[in-house]
């Protein structure tokens, strides 16, 4: 089951499209390439963590079973083209805590030389492409919460190639004590005092 996931990932991001996403970033495919491999565990990553719980899983196929079905694939030049008029940045937010997201970009803009602003447009291809991936799955193969966390993590790791997962795991436990439940909580109190101050 994973590799078929992560089969479908590779299929959609593979020459075609580094070149059309190359034009974007304004990088040429090499360079393209090497933000792929390094955004899409963030990405990955980030999902696997959220999903470590059975309310975090549950939350993922409830998300993919209203939103994502796997019809981005049917407009994947209209996303490539314009990332900032997609679901992307909604499906980051919901992604990455904290200041995770723009410590992610901001070390794959240093590693490639690339702008910040360029790498974020990168993510926001991305995360449809890998939320319309799963939500396909999920439709197709009947897949329950359970299997999508283990379906991530395996792939997370499989699409791994620059050792980035324990960047991700670095980035979500601020405290760097190995448990993240603490930086959960304390995060969530701040979207609460967020949402209240509005």
């Amino acid at each position: 089951m994973e590799n078929l996931f992560t089969d479908l990932l590779e299929s959609r991001i593979g020459g075609n499209f580094l070149k059309k996403t190359g034009k974007t970033l304004n990088t040429d495919s090499k360079k393209t390439k090497s933000v792929v491999d390094q955004a899409l565990p963030f990405l990955l990553g980030a999902l696997a963590k959220n999903t470590s719980t059975n309310q975090g899983a549950n939350s993922l196929s409830n998300a993919l079973k209203k939103d994502h079905d796997g019809s981005i694939f049917n407009n994947l030049d209209q996303l490539i083209s314009s990332p900032e008029n997609s679901v992307g940045s909604n499906i980051l937010k919901h992604v990455f805590a904290g200041n995770s997201r723009s410590e992610a970009e901001t070390y794959i803009s240093r590693k490639n030389g690339i702008n910040t602003k360029e790498v974020g447009k990168m993510f926001q291809i991305l995360a449809p492409i890998v939320m319309g991936g799963l939500g396909k799955m999920q439709k197709e193969k009947k897949i329950n919460p359970e299997q999508l966390a283990g379906i991530l993590k395996i792939a997370a790791k499989k699409l791994d190639k620059n050792s980035i997962l324990a960047l991700v795991a670095k980035f979500i436990d601020k405290n760097g004590d190995g448990d993240i439940k603490d930086d959960l909580l304390t995060m969530s109190k701040s979207w609460i005092f967020r949402k209240f101050r509005k």
